[in-house]
């Protein structure tokens, strides 16, 4: 088991054994931009999915990881306030970040304002990178917090419900599945299964082709 498994192992249990501050701790670290091999939302949906949960244990998971959320993201938003964008500058060009991209996504969120953070804080992979471009782009401390605010709690009841409905039906989805698995033939399976795979290839090359045209095309234009 190398590091980084038994790290995600330790946490694991520790979660099992303290799911609360193991919660707290793990996601207001996550929202202040270090990334973790457990992320929050699987924590949340592990919570959910647990058998004896009842409800002053939903809310609290429920409040405690909107704090933490909201902790978390408020100091990544003042480190970006505070200096993050000679960073972002210096660096973005490995995530093919420039000024001139980074002025586009500040309009876009100075037009849209509390929607844009609400919107973003939502969807998974662009809750670090909202509250990023928030910090940067100049708004005020008490717009951002009053959105991600309601984002968080948002975000949190969404992802431990998702995990109550995971944990009461799980048990049904793989019975009915399996049910269903044993009625096709095996060879009806087995041609399904290839005809999956052969489509994921061919979009995978597809995509990638395009995207190197794309790359010839602005290096040609440049």
């Amino acid at each position: 088991m190398n590091p980084l498994q038994q790290l995600t192992h330790e946490l694991f249990m520790f979660f099992h054994q303290y799911p609360l501050p193991t919660i707290f701790v793990l996601i207001t670290i996550e929202e202040a931009g270090v990334p973790l091999p457990v992320p929050g939302d699987t924590l949340l949906v592990l919570a959910g999915a647990q058998r004896d949960h009842n409800w002053l244990f939903a809310i609290l998971i429920i409040l405690i990881a909107s704090a933490a959320v909201f902790i978390g993201s408020s100091a990544l938003f003042f480190l970006m306030q505070r200096g993050g964008r000679r960073t972002l500058l210096k660096y973005g060009k490995f995530l093919h970040f420039n000024e001139k991209r980074l002025d586009q996504v500040e309009r876009w969120f100075v037009r849209r304002g509390p929607a844009a953070i609400i919107l973003g804080r939502l969807i998974p992979g662009l809750r670090i990178p909202t509250t990023i471009v928030a910090g940067l782009s100049g708004m005020s401390y008490r717009e951002y917090a009053l959105s991600a605010s309601v984002a968080a709690l948002i975000w949190s009841s969404l992802y431990y419900f998702l995990g109550v409905a995971v944990g009461k039906s799980y048990s049904l989805v793989i019975a009915q599945v399996t049910n269903f698995l044993d009625t096709i033939p095996r060879a009806v399976l087995v041609g399904a299964l290839i005809i999956i795979l052969a489509a994921g290839i061919g979009g995978f090359l597809h995509i990638r082709q395009r995207l190197r045209n794309r790359a010839a095309r602005r290096a040609a234009s440049s």
